[in-house]
């Protein structure tokens, strides 16, 4: 899957209006890390009268965009309050899983705080990071219970050269459960300081 579109309308605009999707926004609610993501408007906000508007958050280049507009006006119902609320995930950063047909309220719901209440359950798709990351920690949990007494050997052999040990043992290639994410294996700087901060609290737990 490259790209994936999930979307709510509300007819009436009984609980969805522009002025709320705004708010939202002003408070935090599509905040999913730190600050808020950025936004953009298209239309006539001064005069809404003139046709429908448009609120846009995030990018769809970055694999994942929020759009919020007037439905019905885009339609030509004129004054209609018919609101739709659209999530448009890429597959750039993300692993974009088949749950997600089966169940699109459900991650719908989960891609920002201020949808929560669209689905009782809230799904979040994983990024390729967090998945690398899962996977990294459980070939190096699998390595250590396999060859950490050999390495221990080795290392006592070497008279602690960590050097030569590594040359003994190292083969060219990616393992197989790696190698969907080799690429920001290599090329995601965070993924060293995880490493040396938090692996081995994970290795324990």
């Amino acid at each position: 899957l490259t790209r994936i579109d999930l979307a709510h309308d509300d007819l009436d605009g009984n609980s969805w209006s522009m002025d709320r999707v705004t708010q939202c926004y002003v408070e935090g609610g599509f905040k999913t890390g730190g600050c808020n993501p950025k936004h953009e408007t298209y239309g006539p906000w001064i005069d809404p009268s003139q046709g429908g508007r448009t609120f846009y958050v995030g990018k769809g280049e970055n694999g994942k965009l929020f759009r919020a507009y007037e439905k019905g006006k885009k339609e030509g119902y004129g004054s209609d309050k018919w609101i739709r609320l659209e999530v448009q995930y890429g597959k750039k950063g993300r692993v974009l899983e088949y749950d997600m047909l089966r169940f699109p309220g459900q991650y719908l719901a989960g891609a920002y705080p201020c949808l929560r209440e669209l689905s009782e359950k809230q799904s979040r798709i994983r990024t390729i990071k967090r998945g690398a990351l899962t996977s990294l920690k459980k070939s190096i949990a699998v390595a250590k219970t396999q060859y950490g007494k050999l390495v221990n050997v080795l290392l006592q052999v070497t008279g602690g050269d960590y050097q030569e040990v590594v040359a003994k043992l190292i083969r060219s290639g990616v393992p197989a459960r790696l190698d969907p994410y080799s690429y920001h294996l290599h090329t995601d700087p965070t993924l060293a300081d995880w490493i040396g901060g938090q692996l081995d609290a994970a290795l324990v737990t």
